[in-house]
């Protein structure tokens, strides 16, 4: 779908990513992985673009919630985290009406890692771009919508998955986090027209429980742009830092000076969220909803890493 802007377009920042149902957390004493058809709540941050600008999709369009208020699931229909394999999911969103009650739940495949396009039998105006390691899975949907005579684009940025139990995460001590091509994000630009840009890069984090404390970095991000042109080129490194409550962390992104300035960079300095989860029995792996806004971009992305020594 093509949006038009208006003449002087707005952003509204991006809200931290939320989630509107408990979260799935693995059989005791058991090493539960993903793949056995359990429908899995989103962590998701939701926003939505039209030709006045980008703003959180936090509008009610007729139905019992918002896009952005929780409510939606991933099922993992069919698993194999091996790099370049696929695996299959089911979509359900009930504040766009995309639910399984009504039929109209849907189901796609999608390669490993963030790295292939999502496929939908029949094409049509919905995406999605999804990944899953052992026990957390992540990735972006969107669903080209039109409100009245309002053409929109809405656009999830989630993770979820089986949440470490409390009595699983660690208390003391440290735990590296780290993987490639781990980290992705969906850039959109207002400058000379809406623009859009796919990022993807490594991100490795280091966990104190001790001080219940996360810190991390995303590195080597390039954006591909889309523009017809699928241009690759360097994009900002990025910070995060979080606090440590339970098995969740809260904190914020911010975004390093870009070597090199393009259509899709943003401003150095810029600051926005980074919220997420710990995953698996032990820790295992933890995955994030990272956002944020300078005047004339907005940035929302998903994280991942795995704990290794």
């Amino acid at each position: 779908m093509t949006i038009t802007p208006t003449a002087h377009p707005t952003n509204t920042a991006p809200v931290a990513a939320t989630s509107g149902n408990p979260a799935a957390t693995p059989l005791s004493g058991a090493n539960v992985t993903l793949g056995n058809n359990t429908a899995f709540p989103l962590t998701e941050t939701v926003i939505q673009i039209q030709g006045s600008g980008v703003s959180p999709a936090t509008t009610n369009f007729g139905f019992a919630k918002s896009p952005a208020d929780g409510g939606a699931t991933l099922t993992v229909n069919s698993w194999n985290p091996a790099p370049g394999a696929s695996s299959t999911f089911t979509l359900e969103i009930p504040g766009l009406g995309i639910t399984v009650a009504s039929g109209s739940a849907k189901q796609f495949s999608s390669s490993d890692l963030l790295k292939g396009a999502a496929t939908l039998p029949g094409g049509g105006n919905f995406r999605l771009t999804a990944a899953n390691a052992s026990y957390a899975a992540l990735g972006f949907w969107e669903v080209d919508a039109t409100i009245g005579a309002t053409p929109l684009i809405f656009l999830g940025s989630f993770i979820t998955g089986y949440e470490t139990p409390v009595s699983g995460m660690p208390t003391t001590g440290t735990a590296n986090y780290a993987g490639t091509s781990n980290v992705a994000g969906i850039v959109t630009s207002l400058s000379g027209g809406f623009n859009r840009g796919a990022l993807l890069g490594d991100a490795s984090y280091t966990a104190n429980f001790g001080t219940n404390s996360l810190t991390g970095a995303f590195t080597n991000i390039n954006v591909i742009s889309d523009n017809g042109n699928s241009v690759s080129m360097p994009w900002n490194n990025v910070s995060v830092t979080g606090t440590i409550s339970g098995s969740h962390f809260s904190g914020s992104a911010t975004a390093a000076s870009p070597a090199l300035t393009n259509a899709y960079t943003v401003t150095g300095g810029t600051t926005g969220h980074f919220d997420g989860s710990f995953y698996g029995p032990n820790a295992n792996e933890l995955a994030g909803v990272w956002s944020f806004m300078d005047a004339t971009h907005v940035v929302t992305g998903v994280a991942h890493g795995k704990q290794g020594p």
